[in-house]
C-alpha cells in the first residue's frame, strides 16, 4: 500500500488485515538511545493510526565501546517496550570499525485498527492543530543526558532533573490512537524537525 513520500510509515495488506511498519536509525543520542528508538518508532505508528505490537533492534557498536555500553542500550529498549506493552521480537548487535558512535536501527510493527492509515499530509483548511506533548521534549532529554556539563549551568540541576523525569512522556502512542479513533484528517509525530516541520508536513 503506497502511502506517499510524506509519510514515515509503510502499510501492508496481508491475509487477516492491514499492518504497518516503521524503521528509524538513530545515532545522535547516547545515554537515551534505546529508549528514544522504541518511543520514536512506536509514536510514528500511532500517528498513522496503527497500534504498535513489536520492535526489532539492530545495533552497530564501535570497537572502543564495552559490553556494559551495549547492555545499557538493550536495557533501555526492554524498559521502553515493557511500558508500551510491545514485544521485542529480535535484537542483533555487532562490532564495527566503520562507526564512531553507537548506531541503532529500530523497526516497529503495528496493527491497523481502521481500513486506512491516517496521512501525515491530510490536513484541510479550517482544521484545528492540536499539540499533545511539550515542544522540544526529545531534544531537551538528549541535551540533559548527553551534555550535562553545558546544560546544568543554564537549566540548573533542578530544571534538568525535571526534564529527565518526563522521559516517559515521550510516548505519544495513546495520543495517536485516540486521535485516529476520533477520525482526524492528519497526524504527524514531531521529531527532530520539531513543531515547524510537523506543521509544514501536515
Amino acid at each position: 500500500v503506497r502511502m506517499g513520500g510524506n509519510n514515515d510509515v509503510a502499510a501492508m495488506k496481508l491475509a487477516g488485515g492491514m499492518y504497518a511498519v516503521c524503521n528509524k536509525t538513530l545515532a545522535a543520542a547516547k545515554r537515551s538511545l534505546g529508549m528514544l528508538a522504541v518511543y520514536t518508532c512506536c509514536n510514528e505508528l500511532a500517528a498513522s493510526g496503527a497500534e504498535p505490537v513489536a520492535v526489532t533492534i539492530s545495533l552497530s557498536v564501535p570497537s572502543n565501546y564495552s559490553e556494559s555500553d551495549v547492555r545499557y542500550v538493550f536495557m533501555q529498549v526492554a524498559k521502553a517496550a515493557e511500558k508500551l506493552g510491545v514485544d521485542v521480537a529480535g535484537v542483533q548487535a555487532e562490532v564495527s570499525h566503520n562507526v564512531r558512535s553507537l548506531l541503532l536501527s529500530c523497526c516497529a510493527y503495528g496493527l491497523c485498527k481502521g481500513k486506512v492509515l491516517v496521512s501525515a499530509s491530510g490536513a484541510k483548511p479550517g482544521d484545528s492543530l492540536i499539540l499533545t506533548k511539550h515542544v522540544a521534549l526529545e531534544g531537551g532529554i538528549i541535551i540533559c543526558n548527553d551534555f550535562t556539563s553545558k546544560a546544568y549551568p543554564v537549566l540548573t540541576h533542578e530544571g534538568a532533573s525535571r526534564i529527565l523525569e518526563r522521559s516517559d512522556d515521550m510516548s505519544a502512542v495513546k495520543d495517536g490512537l485516540t486521535a485516529a479513533h476520533a477520525g482526524v484528517n492528519a497526524m504527524f509525530h514531531a521529531g527532530k524537525g520539531g513543531l515547524l516541520e510537523a506543521v509544514y508536513r501536515m
